[in-house]
């Protein structure tokens, strides 16, 4: 009888050490941040809480949360489209910016300009991207349908909110009051490295399949 072995995501270890690592510690820990930037990178599709997380934006702009919006990613299927539609709506074309699809340096070179890594999707399995912002040391917000959710939770690495407005809204602000980003940051990359890097993942699979044999 044939048994299943299930080997989880990884990403490279060599994120943790190209020299873009968030830099918290540059920024005392009394001294706010003037701009607080969140960053989101994927596909710009309908199904990565983009919008919901503009109307967010937009209720914390309003009570005067100085904020920026960096997202990183390709158009699919025209929705960028009708988020720059409900930005220019909203009068939110200063506080949102679009990249376009980003790789190699420039896409970790903007992860680490950004304060906070934020994915509210509303369906998502184990997200390699919220893997590599980890690994930056960049604290992350997720939804409750992300399946890194239990980990992030158990690492203290971020916050997990539910896939609505108010939930989002109190994540978003709450990450801007914290005085724990740069703990969030360092636990999550300790997360990445002892979990999801390669060279572990490889590890343990030789090691269970080596015992498997053996039995």
């Amino acid at each position: 009888e044939s048994e299943t072995i299930i080997v989880p995501i990884g990403v490279d270890p060599g994120i943790r050490t190209n020299g873009y690592e968030k830099k918290y510690e540059d920024l005392p820990i009394s001294t706010p941040i003037q701009v607080f930037t969140f960053v989101y990178m994927g596909r710009v599709s309908e199904g990565k809480g983009l919008m919901l997380l503009l109307d967010a934006l937009s209720e914390l702009i309003g009570r005067g949360k100085n904020l920026k919006l960096v997202i990183i990613g390709a158009d699919e299927r025209g929705y960028m489209n009708l988020l720059k539609d409900q930005i220019e709506s909203s009068g939110l074309d200063e506080y949102v910016v679009f990249t376009g699809l980003l790789d190699g340096a420039a896409k970790y070179e903007t992860l680490s300009s950004a304060d906070v890594f934020v994915l509210p999707s509303r369906s998502e399995g184990t997200s390699i991207v919220t893997l590599e912002a980890m690994a930056m040391g960049l604290p992350v917000l997720i939804s409750d349908r992300v399946g890194l959710k239990n980990d992030v939770v158990e690492a203290s690495a971020g916050l997990v909110v539910h896939y609505e407005l108010g939930s989002l809204v109190a994540g978003l602000a709450q990450m801007i009051e914290s005085s724990d980003l740069r703990g969030m940051g360092m636990r999550g990359k300790e997360l990445v490295g002892r979990k999801y890097n390669w060279e572990s993942i490889a590890t343990d699979f030789v090691r269970t399949v080596e015992g498997r044999i053996e039995s």
